[in-house]
């Protein structure tokens, strides 16, 4: 494949790209994915991702409703064309910006981690917006019914839990019934530092793989929270706390959500991203990870989130 991207390339946007001058770069993730490069070696011109055909267009269809709102926050959608049979070849533009690994030569100071968080927190509110704009992408969610399902889910997998989290959970159910049906559009499903690039005051959003997969309040601002720590191996000093807070506090009063809401969402998050990992061994020591937050949390959630 990578020996005929210029060929792809050149049959999907005849003309765009210069084959005398480009240079890939291989990702690892779900599908193939190749990052394209011209003479501007500091970002790529264009993200080449093959897998499924209904997936790919999906997500080229996703990118050209949101480009359409916030063009300078996601990639421009270029093409999408037909591989083989079962595959297709989605084309994005490239975006300027830092990846998530790069971020901790970068930033040193509470202060920079902190404008960081701030900074992406504006492109989330931004990229939401633009969500709840389109037709078919927002939904009712039944969030007590969705907390019991995702232990149940986790459970039936083979999950052992503290039963301090088993009660939280039971308890933070009974309060998110008493609330009722919550109208939220669907979610990014992984906004966290690993799916962002960051450039100066900016922040581009990447892979849409898991958009719409929950539709959740509060989802994507505690995906970003708890990526300024795991993502970084400690080079973030910020406290969980302080990430919590900065993350979700304008939702929360937006939604108004109390204290135990926010609990309860911050939980159904916590299992759904860790039903998810059982599916991939690859995912085993962020499961670990995520489990060693769910059990600190249940143990004292008061020292976690701050009142809203």
């Amino acid at each position: 494949m990578i020996l005929r991207l210029a060929e792809v390339l050149h049959d999907a946007l005849p003309g765009r790209f210069d084959p005398e001058h480009l240079s890939v770069a291989a990702l690892s993730a779900t599908h193939p994915k190749f990052l394209v490069f011209e003479r501007d070696r500091s970002r790529p011109s264009c993200v080449v991702e093959i897998g499924p055909v209904a997936q790919m267009r999906r997500h080229h269809g996703v990118l050209m409703a949101l480009h359409a709102r916030i063009p300078t926050l996601v990639p421009e959608p270029l093409a999408c064309t037909q591989w083989d049979l079962d595959s297709a070849i989605c084309v994005q533009g490239g975006l300027a910006g830092l990846p998530w690994f790069a971020l901790r030569r970068e930033f040193r100071t509470p202060r920079q981690w902190q404008k960081l968080l701030d900074d992406a927190v504006r492109a989330l509110c931004l990229f939401q917006m633009a969500a709840h704009c389109e037709r078919g992408w927002s939904t009712t969610v039944h969030p007590g019914d969705a907390l019991r399902a995702e232990m149940r889910a986790c459970v039936d997998a083979g999950m052992a839990f503290d039963p301090a989290v088993l009660s939280l959970v039971m308890r933070r159910a009974e309060r998110l019934d008493d609330v009722g049906a919550m109208e939220s559009q669907w979610q990014h499903g992984d906004f966290s530092l690993n799916n962002l690039l960051v450039s100066g005051d900016s922040v581009g959003i990447i892979d849409f793989d898991e958009f719409g997969e929950t539709s959740m309040p509060l989802h994507d601002e505690f995906g970003l929270a708890l990526s300024m720590r795991l993502s970084q191996e400690g080079a973030c000093d910020l406290s969980w706390a302080t990430c919590l807070d900065s993350s979700v506090r304008y939702a929360a009063e937006r939604g108004r959500y109390d204290e135990r809401v926010v609990e309860g969402l911050l939980l159904h998050h916590l299992l759904w991203r860790i039903h998810r990992s059982l599916a991939s061994p690859a995912r085993s020591a962020l499961r670990q990870s995520l489990l060693t937050i769910l059990n600190a949390f249940a143990a004292n959630p008061g020292a976690w989130l701050s009142s809203h």
